[in-house]
């Protein structure tokens, strides 16, 4: 029942009960007093008459305004006083306590908005307490990580300094080992970069018709020249339709998957081989390696930002633990979906979809 329907009854109770009463109270005293008076109430019958009519109606209108009070007061007011309390403790910044909303009417809307707004404040709490936890795990990941290659590439410039390379193969491999390091320090301090403004920003996607094949080919290209000792297999199924994506964050997509199976490398020659096909209105891709695969416990844990199994966690391979959470981010803003499987020893495949056709304007936000 709405408020203004339980004011309207009340407002009428406070008009209809005393009238009903009113006449329940005649009729009852002028039996008493006129209809069957006994001989004491004869003698002042119209006095005592009018006492006690006065006295009951009086005692009417009080016991009808306390009980109708009461009554509005229990359905309205109480609950209003709990909505009070708990925006009291919203306030005090308590937010685990659940406001009621067995409620009908206004009130139980009102109760379940603010119940909905609670809910919201706490995982907007919960979000800003993980958000920072993650930023602490940053500086710590990141301080750790930076200060290898860092360190690596201060050694060798200094050995180059100091003459230790001091024959045409030493000082090319010298400068290799720098420049590796270089590039190393440059891509983690991008991933840095990128995931801050995933993380405090939006990143809108920039779209364009892609030919994903030519796309694919591009990049194996492109990586079969910095990487000649890395064999490449691609293959193409069926494939109709364009993918219509943003180029550059596509690109860091692939690249981050195979600069992932570079980095987890096994003893033999890495062999990395790229699957695409087109299945109804998604680009489906598969990217395997021969590497040194993923414990089954790490697994679902590799797409978490700031993950590393512990194996990974050494000079070799270093890395901001960055890489395939940037991944699941960009696949995901594109409407698709990322996941891998692996085996230790055998190697990883990390599969990705992408839908064809168009997309809609769309950002990355966090």
């Amino acid at each position: 029942m709405t408020i203004k329907k339980k004011l309207l009854l009340s407002n009428l109770g406070m008009i209809i009960v005393p009238i009903l009463c009113f006449f329940l109270i005649e009729i009852v005293l002028g039996m008493m007093f006129f209809v069957f008076p006994n001989q004491e109430m004869e003698e002042n019958s119209l006095r005592a008459f009018v006492n006690y009519r006065f006295l009951l109606m009086l005692l009417v209108i009080i016991l009808t305004n306390a009980g109708l009070t009461y009554l509005v007061s229990r359905t309205i007011i109480g609950p209003v006083q709990q909505l009070g309390e708990a925006a009291n403790q919203i306030k005090a910044g308590n937010l685990n306590q659940a406001v009621d909303t067995n409620y009908k009417g206004e009130l139980g809307d009102l109760a379940t908005s603010f119940e909905a707004m609670r809910k919201s404040l706490k995982d907007a709490q919960e979000k800003e307490a993980m958000y920072e936890q993650n930023r602490r795990e940053l500086i710590s990941s990141i301080s750790h990580d930076l200060r290898t290659p860092v360190t690596s590439i201060k050694g060798y410039v200094q050995g180059v300094s100091d003459g230790v390379a001091n024959t045409p193969e030493k000082l090319n491999r010298y400068m290799k080992t720098i420049s590796q390091k270089t590039n190393e320090l440059e891509r983690m301090i991008d991933e840095l970069f990128l995931f801050s403004k995933l993380d405090v920003e939006q990143v809108s996607l920039q779209y364009s018709s892609i030919d994903i094949d030519h796309f694919l080919r591009d990049i194996i290209e492109e990586w079969s020249f910095q990487y000649p000792e890395i064999i490449f297999d691609y293959q193409t199924g069926r494939i109709t339709d364009l993918v219509s994506g943003d180029r550059e964050q596509l690109y860091r997509v692939v690249s981050n998957i195979l600069h992932n199976g570079w980095k987890y490398k096994g003893a033999l020659p890495l062999h990395i081989a790229i699957f695409v096909e087109q299945v109804q209105d998604e680009i489906k891709i598969a990217i395997t390696d021969n590497g040194i695969g993923i414990a089954e416990g790490a697994l679902p844990g590799i797409f978490d930002p700031f993950y590393r199994s512990d194996y990974s966690r050494n000079s070799e391979t270093g890395g901001s633990g960055l890489g395939l959470a940037i991944v699941k981010k960009i696949v995901e803003a594109h409407g698709g979906e990322v996941y891998a499987k692996s085996e230790m020893n055998l190697g990883t495949t990390i599969y990705f979809s992408i839908k064809a056709g168009e997309q809609h304007e769309t950002s990355i936000d966090h």
